[in-house]
């Protein structure tokens, strides 16, 4: 009986809600109105759970020109209705906005301090709406990595961080926005990915977000009001939580990245012994490396040096007349031929016809999986390396050679050998191999 009570009331309420028909009240969209009530009641609940919870939530908004004016309203219109589920205040919600493109809209962003009201807020948001667009390109990396250094660098201490990411694309770096997506919530922000359309890319998203259940995917602009109060409750239960308490150390600013200095990277490794995976996750890592902001002074150059040898390829109808000599040959596989590869590390790679510098740092990465086809000779030619002053670093992917040849052939001890248990730590290496450069 309530339940028709509520209904006829809210008629009442919203009047163009029926029309007569042979003298019955009918309404003009029962369906339509029921879903209304049900979405008012779920915004009730959602206020409530959300209620006198302090956060810092940050939008990072892609307003690249492939979204279309009519659609980066709706965007804007969406993550207002989000601020409305919020008290926004000083001592209770803060907001923070940054949109993109190829280029930062630096004019129209704002920090967690700059509005005390949730009216305030709403019409910064408005500010970027009218700013429009910012190129073709995405370079979500530059967003995310402004979010990090200008937002949530002067965010609250002990209060929850939230990001979220709102794109209809992919970045035009992918590696370098995994990195920056790492760093992100390395430092204690829960990140959203919110992709809209078909363009977007499912290992994107789940590289900037937080966790699977931190991806969103709609096929419009207009869709988002679909998961607002799906957003909003997983929003509100991330910052229930109290954030842990965090001691930052701020080093002092450098004048230049990495100290200016000039590098000659080479990187060693070897294909068809690292399989597939492996090699994908070799390409990661120099990726990382290479886009790393502390290594963007202009002064570096980069080369690899990869196999197979002879060797390791395939053989004619003609060539094997046993069964055991077939099988050695596959046996061969899965040794690695490094001794080759760091001759010509060593002989060629750092050459001044090859592009090396004669005042730049030599800094060698070798790659080792599996077990090395001749240890004695790869010891011998790496001590080579290092007395024509290459400095030479061994990202353990999986070898199967004892710790004593990995410390034979790397520079210094444990610091000069970069270790992963999985694939998903491999730009953990990377940033920690720049940090070992860099120090």
């Amino acid at each position: 009986m309530w339940i028709k009570v509520i209904l006829f009331a809210s008629l009442f309420v919203l009047g163009t809600a029926f029309t007569l028909e042979d003298g019955v009240e009918v309404p003009r969209s029962l369906e339509l109105l029921l879903d209304e009530l049900k979405d008012r009641e779920t915004r009730d609940q959602l206020t409530e759970e959300c209620e006198g919870k302090p956060a810092e939530i940050a939008f990072i908004i892609d307003a690249s020109r492939s979204i279309y004016s009519p659609d980066f309203t709706k965007g804007i219109d969406f993550l207002k209705h989000f601020v409305n589920i919020f008290q926004i205040g000083p001592n209770q919600v803060r907001i923070a906005a940054i949109a993109f493109g190829d280029v930062l809209n630096y004019k129209a962003a704002f920090g967690f301090g700059d509005f005390k009201t949730k009216q305030d807020v709403l019409a910064a948001l408005e500010r970027i709406e009218d700013a429009g667009a910012r190129g073709w390109t995405t370079d979500t990396a530059k967003a995310i990595k402004y979010a990090r250094t200008n937002f949530f660098s002067k965010a609250r201490a002990n209060v929850k961080k939230v990001a979220i990411v709102l794109t209809d694309g992919q970045s035009d770096n992918f590696p370098k926005t995994q990195a920056e997506a790492y760093l992100l919530k390395g430092g204690g922000v829960k990140s959203i990915a919110i992709g809209v359309g078909n363009k977007t890319k499912e290992n994107e998203l789940k590289a900037i977000a937080s966790g699977s259940e931190s991806v969103f995917k709609v096929n419009t602009y207009g869709a988002l009001k679909s998961i607002i109060n799906t957003l909003g409750f997983i929003t509100c239960r991330e910052i229930t939580t109290a954030a842990p308490t965090t001691t930052t150390t701020t080093p002092p600013p450098k004048e230049e990245p990495c100290d200016g200095k000039a590098i000659d990277f080479n990187f060693v490794f070897d294909p068809a012994q690292m399989g597939m995976s492996g090699t994908e996750d070799a390409i990661r890592f120099i990726k990382t490396v290479v886009s790393s902001d502390d290594l963007n002074n202009g002064k570096v150059r980069v080369g690899t040096i990869a196999g197979p040898y002879p060797d390791m390829k395939g053989f004619r109808l003609n060539r094997y007349k046993s069964l055991i000599d077939i099988s050695q040959h596959f046996d061969s596989y899965q040794r690695t031929n490094m001794a080759a590869l760091i001759t010509e590390l060593h002989v060629e790679a750092f050459n001044k016809k090859n592009g090396g510098r004669p005042t730049a740092s030599k800094v060698a990465v070798v790659f080792l999986k599996g077990k090395l086809n001749k240890p004695d000779l790869t010891i011998s030619e790496a001590k080579l390396a290092k007395s024509k002053g290459i400095e030479i670093f061994v990202v353990n992917a999986g070898s199967l050679n004892h710790e004593s040849v990995l410390h034979a052939i790397a520079s210094g001890e444990n610091d000069h050998i970069l270790r992963a248990k999985s694939s998903g730590e491999i730009i953990e290496m990377a940033r920690s191999l720049v940090n070992k450069i860099c120090k």
